[in-house]
């Protein structure tokens, strides 16, 4: 993996560009962070050939939540939690 660069997007929220090379095939990853009133730096979301895993996620709970509670929602999450 090669570090592209980092952009600062908003005061406390950087991007990490990296590339992923395999081959002759190079993906490019983006790490989103924000910085904590800490003034320590945690990752937010990661986006992979242009796919947020966040949104994939947002995506997912929204549509579970359109037939379930979202007490049954956080039990399902820690059954699979405790599977792993």
């Amino acid at each position: 993996m090669k570090i592209k660069d980092a952009v600062l997007v908003k005061k406390k929220r950087i991007q990490v560009t990296a590339l992923l090379a395999s081959g002759s095939d190079t993906k490019k990853l983006i790490y989103k962070f924000y910085q904590t009133k800490k003034k320590t730096w945690l990752i937010y979301d990661i986006s992979i050939v242009g796919v947020s895993f966040l949104q994939s996620y947002r995506v997912q709970y929204q549509s579970y939540l359109k037939d379930h509670s979202f007490d049954e929602l956080l039990q399902r999450l820690q059954e699979k939690d405790s599977k792993e």
